[in-house]
């Protein structure tokens, strides 16, 4: 499994590669998400200015809707979700325990919000920022609302998954570091020690160490 990790450079920090991976594409997901509300905003913008007026008032709440989504919801949640990858893997040295459930995710959020923004562009969606009754859309729209909902909420399934994975390791790690303090110090184990060697449990090897100094 090593060579499933890098060193960074400049931070010294492992990054997983799956992981890193992961956080690149839904950065740029991220990005291109607010390029295209950045350039409706800035359709809107020319149109509400009365001396040019660009577009008609159909696209106009065309663009109304998807700058909305794209901005305040897209760009924010791709972007969030490549922030947990790289709080709960690089910050954490840790791996992402299932890559392929977060390119699921990806694959979800990204279909997701293609179909909002096709069904928008199109006119069957012109629904603002209430998607709700009597404002009607496509039902590819609402598809395309829950597929980004789910994937969303699966990538961040995939964090706390991650945080469980760091914990284990960081438990294991210093249950090895409390058998090698014991061998080296001809030493017995007391009978909560022994559980945490058993059972990783770090609070557990901490107070070990804090009643056991030398």
């Amino acid at each position: 499994m090593a060579e499933q990790f890098r060193t960074c450079p400049t931070t010294g920090l492992k990054v997983h590669l799956p992981a890193e991976t992961l956080i690149k594409v839904n950065a740029v997901a991220a990005v291109v998400c607010l390029l295209v509300g950045g350039l409706a905003a800035l359709l809107i913008l020319l149109t509400r200015w009365p001396a040019i007026h660009l577009l008609d008032e159909e696209w106009f709440y065309r663009l109304l809707t998807a700058h909305a989504l794209d901005m305040l919801i897209a760009w924010i949640i791709f972007f969030e979700v490549a922030g947990l990858y790289f709080g709960s893997t690089v910050l954490l040295n840790n791996r992402l325990p299932a890559p392929k459930v977060g390119w699921v995710a990806f694959i979800l959020m990204v279909v997701g919000g293609a179909f909002i923004n096709y069904t928008v562009l199109v006119g069957q969606a012109t629904v603002a920022f209430t998607s709700y009754v009597p404002l009607k859309a496509s039902p590819l729209y609402y598809l395309g609302i829950i597929l980004f909902a789910v994937g969303a909420l699966t990538a961040i399934g995939h964090f706390f998954a991650a945080l469980v994975v760091a914990k284990n390791l960081r438990g294991i790690a210093a249950n090895r570091h409390l058998w090698s303090h014991v061998r080296r110090n001809n030493c017995s184990l007391h009978s909560s020690a022994r559980r945490s060697f058993l059972y990783p449990d770090l609070s557990l090897v901490c107070r070990y160490f804090a009643t056991h100094r030398s």
